[in-house]
């Protein structure tokens, strides 16, 4: 598994979003992702986690609360990178923090966090440090929140202590779900790695005097821009050599769909291709995208279009005059 850590879609999984819930839910504390670098991960650019008790939330609502907030989180989190367990720590604005590190091979690749509450063991000395915080961030404003101190989410060791283990239940499931990312990714690029391999020119078989012209003219166009008819009888390989032109090329790295026009009578194929609207013909019931909009950027290879009329080929030939890009 590789140092890449993909924080979105860590945000989907069932379990971790559950997770969040009973967090919430037992403690009515909020639970985060960051980076290496203390950045908060998984939210839109300057937003926090929805923050759960009324302090929280208006210190991320406040412009200076916010910025003050995530210092506080960069540094926690940046601190959390020599620990190899979980680590219950102070912000400063006098909230406690507890941390579990994301490690593989002892690189630090983030932490999950949760904060917002304040332990039993130093309640009276975190609620001064809170109201304090307040005073100076809001002034006189900061009275109508001194009440909420009190109802701020006091946790025990005891719960420390099974908060501990599910946030890193947490992590342990974002190393598993990575795990599998990667692997499926490095499974993704072997495979297009074989299949380049496998459609390279000089794996074709022929060696006559035609096959080596066909070779250097395969060579010349697989870079081109324009369309490429590939003409031959039945069983001549007319698809190994459109695949050999798509692997070869500068396009390699996107979609290679084979379409059968032969399967599709013409107005259906129309339909298939270019879409339609509601009421266009019997059955059209709404409005459908074709393949050839709702796969932008696919390279298609268009097999037995001989056997559809020459209007309908037109079609096909002034959709290429405009750019896209057919075999």
């Amino acid at each position: 598994m590789d140092g890449r850590v993909n924080w979105q879609e860590f945000d989907k999984l069932i379990v971790i979003n559950r997770l969040r819930e009973l967090v919430g839910k037992w403690w009515n504390v909020q639970m985060h992702f960051t980076d290496e670098k203390g950045f908060l991960k998984g939210v839109p650019s300057g937003k926090f986690f929805s923050p759960l008790n009324s302090i929280s939330q208006a210190i991320a609502k406040d412009d200076k609360g916010f910025a003050m907030a995530m210092r506080d989180v960069k540094r926690t989190t940046i601190e959390a990178a020599t620990s190899h367990k979980v680590k219950v720590g102070r912000s400063d604005s006098g909230f406690s923090t507890l941390l579990v590190p994301i490690k593989v091979k002892g690189r630090y690749l983030g932490c999950v966090f949760a904060d917002g509450f304040i332990t039993e063991s130093t309640k009276i000395e975190q609620k001064i440090s809170i109201k304090n915080f307040l005073q100076r961030l809001f002034g006189k404003d900061a009275d109508k929140l001194s009440e909420e101190v009190e109802r701020l989410p006091v946790l025990s060791e005891k719960d420390l202590e099974y908060l501990s283990e599910l946030i890193q239940m947490v992590a342990d499931e974002i190393l598993m779900t990575q795990a599998s990312l990667s692997h499926e990714q490095d499974k993704v690029e072997r495979l297009k790695g074989e299949l380049g391999i496998r459609y390279k020119f000089d794996q074709m078989i022929g060696k006559s005097s035609k096959m080596q012209k066909l070779y250097s003219l395969l060579d010349r166009v697989c870079d081109s821009e324009a369309t490429v008819l590939i003409r031959g009888e039945n069983g001549t390989g007319k698809e190994l050599i459109a695949r050999a032109l798509h692997y070869n090329s500068k396009r390699k790295t996107r979609n290679f769909l084979v379409v059968n026009c032969g399967a599709f009578n013409e107005n259906l194929l129309e339909s298939e291709l270019f879409g339609h609207i509601k009421g266009s013909f019997t059955g059209a019931h709404k409005d459908k995208k074709g393949l050839f909009e709702a796969l932008m950027g696919v390279h298609f290879f268009l097999t037995k279009l001989v056997t559809h009329p020459q209007r309908c080929r037109l079609n096909y030939y002034e959709f290429c005059k405009r750019g896209h890009s057919l075999l």
